[in-house]
């Protein structure tokens, strides 16, 4: 994916595999495309104005549709001078090639790589990596001959060959429904029973589809089905395959979601795209936090680990061990809803709950101060009372 900030717009375009050529650096990132493709006259003249040459500003208004080859380079900067963040000083030069005239038609540059290159999985010594289709692809090409061999295996069974004497039919024989053949007395004509069985071929095929169903995991997406099965229970296994995906995903992540995100970001801060910052996170630096069920399904251990704690040390709290006092419950609560993606908006702000605490505390305080006045009433009253009929029976 080629993403550009040279427009007011943030443009992300897929481009055709076969068009581009990668090269890693020395850590196994991708950092340098090649790509050949093709440009029409009108698009030229849109792509690069005035540095088109003559044959294209020509061809732009005899046939617009004319299209020429062209070469878009993308790598490290190496030869830059840092202190000028010009286009022809930026960490990645860009440069397009007139391939026919072998001509350069612009060069400029990007302060952030601007492809997105993910790859499924690759080996070793390996570039441009392979996706599920080509570990399973030996039983994509199974399953492709076996369907072969079962339509035949069907046309044998529906409408099978003829077995008939030398020269037993009196005229061509026919073969659409209701058909009247006519053959000489004692002459037979009856089907040939071959055999087929396409239900076997269904079968096997069936199995072989399975297996590229798990080779693409797709099981991993489908929700256990069992009447014996709580709410929990199922959430629990969802879980469970959400993390076997997520090992194989992490490579796509890193290589496509997180870069594209960073890029995205950088271009639109650039360009004015958020509101002024407030003054307690300016200067600070950020991480990306991903809330797809993906993603949580990553962090998804922080959450059973601090479970499993606490059904540790629950029975020394019910002792009366003050073990309890080690939880730090707002930080609790507040990074198990991020963990789990509970949308913002449900919690409060830290200010309101520090207010609706100091009410509460408040509120509290007032109502012991109410019964202890009520209480020392009491005691006044039953003292008086108390002297009152001491003074009587002197």
């Amino acid at each position: 994916m080629f993403t550009r900030d040279n427009v007011r717009s943030f443009v992300a375009s897929s481009r055709s595999l076969n068009e581009c050529y990668i090269k890693e650096n020395n850590n196994g990132i991708v950092d340098t495309v090649f790509r050949s493709f093709k440009l029409t006259a009108r698009q030229c003249l849109q792509e690069f104005g005035d540095t088109a040459s003559d044959e294209m500003q020509r061809m732009a208004k005899d046939k617009p549709e004319h299209k020429f080859p062209m070469l878009h380079a993308v790598f490290p900067r190496t030869d830059r001078n840092i202190e000028l963040m010009n286009n022809k000083n930026m960490p990645w030069a860009s440069v397009y090639i007139d391939v026919e005239r072998m001509v350069t038609l612009r060069e400029g540059g990007f302060k952030e790589f601007p492809y997105m290159v993910p790859r499924w999985m690759k080996a070793s010594k390996e570039e441009y990596g392979r996706s599920p289709a080509m570990k399973m692809l030996p039983s994509i090409r199974t399953v492709n001959a076996m369907q072969r061999v079962i339509l035949r295996g069907a046309q044998l069974a529906i409408a099978p060959p003829l077995v008939m004497d030398d020269d037993s039919a009196m005229s061509k024989v026919r073969f659409t429904p209701f058909a009247i053949n006519h053959v000489r007395k004692g002459s037979r004509l009856e089907p040939l029973n071959v055999g087929a069985r396409p239900d076997i071929g269904y079968k096997l095929i069936e199995m072989e589809r399975e297996q590229i169903r798990r080779g693409f995991h797709l099981h991993l997406f489908q929700i256990p089905e069992s009447d014996r099965m709580t709410a929990m229970e199922v959430a629990k296994r969802t879980q469970t395959q959400m993390q076997e995906l997520s090992d194989k995903a992490n490579r796509f992540h890193k290589e496509f979601a997180r870069a594209f995100v960073i890029r995205l970001f950088n271009v639109m801060f650039r360009n004015n795209g958020f509101l002024k910052p407030p003054a307690s996170i300016s200067g600070q630096a950020f991480e990306i936090d991903f809330i797809s069920p993906l993603a949580v399904s990553q962090k998804a251990s922080d959450v059973t680990a601090f479970q499993q704690w606490l059904a540790m040390i629950a029975p020394l709290a019910q002792s009366g061990m003050p073990v309890l006092d080690n939880l730090d419950s707002d930080v609790a609560s507040r990074s198990l809803a991020r963990i789990l993606s509970v949308p913002q908006k449900f919690l409060a702000d830290r200010g309101v709950v520090e207010r609706i605490r100091a009410q509460r505390q408040d509120l509290q305080m007032k109502q012991m101060q109410a019964q202890q006045a009520v209480t020392e009433t009491t005691a006044a009253k039953n003292a008086a009372q108390a002297q009152q009929i001491a003074g009587m029976n002197v």
